[in-house]
């Protein structure tokens, strides 16, 4: 599955330009953008049927739009963020977070993220058409670069529950990354963010970590001014390292 995936998205065939043309259309951006934010879809139902009949989702269980297969959960990011991808040159990607081992460092990883989110994360996020979720989407860019060849990520788009679940595989190395966003008259999502991560990492059998909050208010502090990262502890004692965006 990840192998056709990624040869659809080298390939950039027809299929994938015309995919692209179809995610630009209104009613289809309003089923895949909440999706990606792991929120409700609040949409008509004929629009939702027509999404549907497109073939991009499915319904689950509890009757919340999901990529219709394993492919498209990994080219609908992918083409999305394609934009981002082509500019994240080598430069700005800095090599430290490879261990000398060739093992992954996360936390270097991430850090190296912040530096790059201080620096270019606003005109990156200028370059994605889904404004909503293009800092989900250029973080997803950003470690796509990074494991490209050598590892892989795996979504799981967590409807109704405002985030997003990302495991970055290199390797025999497992990183957990949770992703939220502060929105505007909202609280900080930090405590449901950890009690949400908590329940990922204890589901993987990992003991550490990450949660990545964005802050997208509109009163957000200024742009570098909402940076940093720090340490938490879910209930159960697991270890957290949480990176402010």
């Amino acid at each position: 599955m990840r192998a056709a995936g990624e040869a659809l998205i080298l390939r950039n065939d027809t299929h994938l330009d015309q995919l692209t043309d179809k995610l630009r259309e209104p009613r289809v951006r309003a089923a895949i953008e909440p999706m990606l934010l792991g929120l409700q879809v609040d949409q008509a139902i004929a629009d939702l049927q027509y999404v549907y009949d497109l073939g991009l989702i499915r319904l689950d269980a509890y009757q919340n739009p999901v990529p219709a297969n394993a492919i498209y959960a990994e080219v609908l990011p992918r083409v999305l963020n394609s934009s981002a991808q082509f500019g994240l040159h080598s430069e700005r990607i800095r090599p430290d977070w490879q261990n000398p081992n060739g093992s992954l460092n996360p936390h270097q990883l991430l850090r190296n993220f912040l530096e790059f989110w201080k620096k270019d994360g606003e005109p990156m996020m200028a370059t994605i058409s889904y404004h909503d979720a293009a800092p989900h989407l250029v973080l997803m860019a950003y470690l796509q670069r990074v494991v490209n060849g050598r590892g892989r990520i795996e979504r799981e788009y967590a409807a109704g529950s405002g985030r997003l679940d990302l495991l970055v595989v290199f390797g025999a190395q497992r990183m957990a990354i949770e992703v939220k966003v502060w929105r505007h008259k909202r609280s900080d999502p930090l405590h449901d963010g950890l009690e949400q991560i908590e329940r990922y990492l204890t589901r993987l059998s990992l003991d550490e970590g990450f949660l990545v909050l964005f802050d997208q208010r509109s009163a957000a502090p200024n742009w570098p001014l909402r940076m940093s990262v720090s340490q938490a502890r879910t209930a159960s004692g697991l270890g957290v390292t949480v990176l402010r965006g």
